[in-house]
């Protein structure tokens, strides 16, 4: 064998092993688990504001694996209107949440989502499309209209957490130490128009 037909077989041998580190470690990657808020607006209807709004939902491998094993992950969704002071904190004008509770149903196969405020449930087939349908915010009432001042500077704010609060008591504790259900969003602000 040549030193040229050696230096050949080294570099396949070389590619062939970066793209074997990059196929694996791929998903490992991938699999941390992300909440991002892509959009927030808010409209006014006749007596209050309606939220609309996009948060994009992936769970990371823990997550997921525990919602299959019969975990509920109860996911809220916090809205927050603030007026920002320059020397002093900044004064809060409304706020609101809303939480929703995502179930696996072994015996149907399928994921059900339930809106604690409203008692709605839907079921999915595939866990990607009930998070996307999750994600999605339309005409949430967040605050009547004559508790904005419309003269002041307001900053609206939406993000969205797994509400630990709502695991059983043990799985508090292990995440606790863990982080496994940290999943949170950051704030996705916007001045109010």
């Amino acid at each position: 064998m040549t030193s040229l037909s050696i230096r050949r077989l080294l570099h396949r041998a070389w590619g062939c092993a970066l793209l074997l580190l990059i196929t694996v470690g791929l998903p490992v990657w991938a699999d941390d688990g992300l909440f991002e808020v892509t959009r927030g607006s808010l409209r006014v209807d006749d007596t209050q504001y309606l939220l609309d709004g996009q948060v994009d939902l992936h769970l990371n491998s823990e997550a997921a694996e525990a919602l299959e094993s019969g975990l509920m992950l109860s996911i809220q969704m916090q809205f927050e209107i603030t007026r920002p002071r320059r020397f002093w904190t900044d004064i809060q004008v409304a706020s609101s949440s809303r939480d929703f509770e995502l179930r696996f149903k072994a015996l149907s196969q399928r994921y059900l989502v339930t809106d604690n405020l409203t008692g709605e449930q839907q079921n999915y087939a595939t866990l990607p499309s009930a998070l996307r349908n999750l994600g999605r915010i339309r005409g949430w009432p967040v605050a009547a209209v004559n508790v904005i001042n419309d003269d002041a500077n307001n900053e609206c704010a939406l993000r969205a957490v797994i509400n630990q609060d709502r695991l059983p008591g043990p799985l508090q504790i292990l995440t606790f130490w863990r982080g496994d259900f940290s999943l949170d969003s950051d704030w996705y602000r916007w001045t109010l128009e």
